[in-house]
């Protein structure tokens, strides 16, 4: 969503989002989009099943 059509709370929780990322990648531009929480899983061909990798969080995709 463009930033013009954000609410002036969002505007501000991007804008903090994007003060903490910039301590771990100083050359990030802009936050693209987002999601609260996510899970990682990884199919296992062997078992022909997916496996829980043990990580989750929120997702942040960002434009260099």
């Amino acid at each position: 969503m463009a930033p013009s059509k954000l609410s002036n709370d969002a505007r501000k929780k991007l804008a903090a989002n994007l003060q903490v990322l910039r301590r771990y990648d100083d050359q990030i531009d802009a936050i693209v989009d987002t999601t609260s929480h996510v899970v990682l899983y990884q199919f296992e061909e062997s078992t022909q099943s997916w496996a829980n990798k043990e990580v989750e969080g929120a997702l942040f995709v960002y434009k260099r």
